[in-house]
């Protein structure tokens, strides 16, 4: 069973920070690699230096493991073809247009083709040392998914799990033995419903709406008691031993992605133990949590006190 400790980072901040001696001195284990959510964008552009092999030969001199964590919604399907070849695309459900920066149509074989090949290309030009791909969908709320006549009986997480099962099958010609998230957030935060995840497939649980004041546990937080029922839900389908979770206990873009200095998130080592302690006790052993806007700005404002809480935590119970 492999156990990861990580931290998840866009390239900026690297900025005035060395996170590789960081990550050692929190006795974390594994980077994400993360290109930035809201609009499609070309990730190997925003990915940058990281995503070198001279900086991941800095990693492996560092004896740390990385993973590149991507909505690659656009480099897995050229979104200039919405209007030319509509069928891709997939069908808003009160008008059934097509949603031209939304995902695919995951019932169309010219769809699965596109995706099998753009896998293996975006596989190929961004290793993962822990052969773990994170290939995610467009980063939005809902109006994402197909309604189409074929894709309207499946719900927005079975499109996901058909994705991330096709993409799985691709990479076995290329990475054996290669694994793929299934990744839970927004409008797949939920089990899938008709759709069972290949052998290759495991999940990522990715709780962007929980409350930070409350641990999961705790059953006087309603919004807690949900995140924590999905989760229980999701682990009837997918091995705990094989899930990952990917939190937000550091992420200060959540707070605000444009001030300076950036914000200081909400973090309680009691609540985020207790979290740790939980997700822990059902099996998992692969815990992450985004730190995005934490640059040598942040550092100068805030300190590295929280950082270091959370490496503590996470050694306690991993």
């Amino acid at each position: 069973m492999t156990t990861h400790k990580g931290i998840v980072l866009v390239p900026s901040d690297f900025n005035g920070v060395d996170w590789i001696q960081k990550l050692n001195q929190a006795g974390l284990d594994t980077l994400g690699l993360h290109s930035g959510g809201g609009p499609a964008h070309n990730v190997y552009d925003n990915l940058g230096f990281t995503a070198t092999d001279g900086f991941r030969h800095s990693l492996v001199a560092a004896h740390l493991d990385w993973e590149y964590e991507l909505h690659a919604s656009s480099m897995l399907i050229d979104h200039t073809l919405a209007t030319t070849k509509p069928e891709l695309f997939p069908k808003a459900f009160r008008r059934l247009q097509v949603i031209p920066d939304g995902n695919w149509c995951i019932s169309n074989p010219e769809t699965q083709q596109m995706i099998r090949e753009n896998a293996k290309e975006l596989a190929t030009r961004l290793p993962s040392s822990t052969n773990r791909y994170f290939f995610w969908g467009a980063d939005k709320q809902n109006n994402d998914w197909c309604h189409c006549k074929k894709c309207q009986s499946l719900t927005s997480a079975d499109q996901a799990l058909m994705t991330a099962n096709i993409i799985a099958e691709a990479l076995q010609e290329i990475k054996p033995g290669a694994q793929v998230a299934f990744l839970a957030y927004h409008s797949t935060f939920e089990p899938p419903e008709t759709v069972s995840p290949s052998p290759h497939v495991f999940l990522e649980y990715a709780p962007f709406f929980r409350c930070f004041h409350h641990a999961l546990t705790d059953a006087s937080c309603a919004i807690n008691r949900k995140h924590r029922r999905i989760l229980e839900a999701l682990l009837q389908t997918f091995s705990p031993e094989r899930t990952h979770i990917l939190e937000y206990w550091l992420d200060s873009s959540l707070y605000d992605r444009v001030n300076h200095p950036p914000a200081k998130p909400v973090f309680i080592p009691s609540v985020v133990e207790e979290d740790v302690r939980f997700y822990t006790s059902l099996g998992i052993r692969s815990i992450t949590t985004f730190a995005v806007r934490q640059d040598g700005e942040y550092f100068a404002t805030h300190g590295d006190k929280e950082l270091f809480q959370y490496g503590e935590i996470l050694n306690k119970y991993l």
